[in-house]
């Protein structure tokens, strides 16, 4: 299976490689052995380079651009040129580019299988889950406007248990949890390891429970 993942914002830095976009790529093509594609934009003057993530994920830049009204025509591009490559094209997010690029997707490949990845966080999650008929109604619309999105998924279980009900994602959501990576982590070095455990500890507040658990 050949996948491409169109990532928008600053993805040619190894931040964004060694997160859930990146490792969600890297495990398919070293446990599943697809053909993996990460379609990343120049923001940077640093040439993105990973050695490891290389290893398994072919990287191509698809343009120079930091904004993201910049970054959505040259996926336009991409999607045009090389979408007939691909039998999955991922994105992540979700809106009304998302949805345009989808139908885009299915314009240039009637066959491919297009995926958000929602990254949804609550305040998503409160756009899709208001309760009202002014607010079904949007749903209803917003399923009309996502028809070419084949399938979601969501990273957060109690997320997960309530949109599959909604009209948007009804039939088309899967629970899908981000994971860890270790990747170029040597855990015998304990600054590393106290520097990952720190970020991770101290971005909540007390008490705070994150949302994948």
């Amino acid at each position: 299976m050949r996948i491409a993942l169109i990532l928008f914002g600053p993805s040619d830095s190894d931040v964004m490689v060694y997160k859930d976009a990146g490792m969600f790529l890297y495990s398919l093509a070293k446990y599943c052995d697809w053909h993996c594609t990460y379609a990343y934009f120049k923001t940077q003057e640093a040439e993105f380079k990973n050695s490891s993530f290389s290893e398994y994920v072919q990287s191509v830049c698809i343009g120079s651009a930091d904004a993201y009204r910049e970054q959505v025509p040259l996926a336009k591009q991409f999607i045009k040129a090389h979408g007939m490559d691909y039998d999955v094209i991922m994105f992540f997010n979700y809106g009304s580019t998302i949805w345009r690029l989808a139908r885009l997707c299915k314009q240039v490949n009637p066959h491919v299988v297009v995926y958000s990845k929602l990254d949804m966080g609550l305040g998503g999650f409160s756009h899709f889950h208001k309760q009202g008929i002014l607010s079904n109604l949007k749903n209803r619309f917003e399923r009309i406007k996502s028809q070419y999105v084949d399938f979601f998924t969501v990273e957060t279980k109690a997320f997960y248990e309530a949109l599959k009900e909604n009209v948007v994602f009804r039939n088309r959501i899967e629970y899908l949890p981000n994971g860890v990576s270790l990747l170029d982590v040597n855990l015998n070095i304990e600054n590393q390891y106290q520097k990952k455990r720190k970020y991770h500890f101290n971005r909540w507040p007390a008490g705070h429970v994150s949302e994948t658990q």
